[in-house]
């Protein structure tokens, strides 16, 4: 299985930017998830390629350049990572996951299931069809991780770093934490052991949590 991530906007392209002290900046959290997933991925034997856009100057651009980039990359599954924003509020506002083909529904709903699971609102999968990344790319998602501009989900994003890229990860590949399938199972090893038991005397050993009997005959 091949995933190819890439991070929304462009470098000299802005997403969404939270209030400060506490707000996120779309595009520099974009594209630490990206690298981050990436990350844990390939450390799991996963096949992923990841794109950064650091030349478009506008909005167009950047949007043909991050469909280019995925079209060429011919992968299982395309995903790309955004933060998103509404107006400033203490309160949480949650993650999503949008979608256009109807394949995609079941993986957009387990994406922000997992996302969700730790610790932000559950805004679930949303049908979309105007965004261009989703027109124009197939077998993809496009993840809102959370809102920039939520105090909320600033602090959870923050402190669940890492919780939040695992389980993007290991729902992208459908759970690396699992054995793959055709991997043979890992085999006991034979230890033999010479015991001198007393005539008369019983001996009982627990090997791996079964009780054994040893008896003189």
């Amino acid at each position: 299985m091949k995933i190819a991530i890439s991070s929304g906007h462009a470098k000299d392209v802005a997403g969404a930017v939270g209030p400060e002290p506490w707000g996120l900046v779309e595009v520099t959290e974009a594209r630490r998830i990206v690298d981050q997933v990436a990350s844990v991925l390939s450390l799991h034997g996963i096949d992923v390629v990841t794109f950064h856009d650091n030349v478009s100057q506008t909005q167009d651009q950047n949007l043909l350049a991050i469909g280019s980039w995925h079209e060429a990359k011919k992968a299982d599954l395309n995903v790309s990572i955004h933060l998103n924003a509404f107006e400033p509020t203490a309160a949480g506002r949650g993650t999503e996951v949008l979608y256009r083909a109807s394949d995609m529904q079941e993986t957009a709903q387990e994406m922000s299931d997992a996302i969700a699971g730790c610790g932000f609102i559950d805004r679930g999968p949303k049908f979309r069809d105007n965004l261009y990344f989703l027109n124009t790319v197939p077998d993809s998602i496009l993840i809102e991780v959370c809102f920039v501009d939520s105090e909320t989900d600033a602090r959870v994003y923050r402190e669940m770093f890492n919780e939040i890229c695992d389980a993007i990860a290991n729902t992208l590949s459908d759970g690396w934490v699992e054995q793959k399938p055709g991997a043979p199972a890992a085999e006991m090893p034979v230890v033999q052991v010479s015991i001198n038991v007393p005539d008369g005397v019983d001996l009982q050993l627990t090997i791996n949590g079964v009780d054994v009997m040893m008896a003189d005959d």
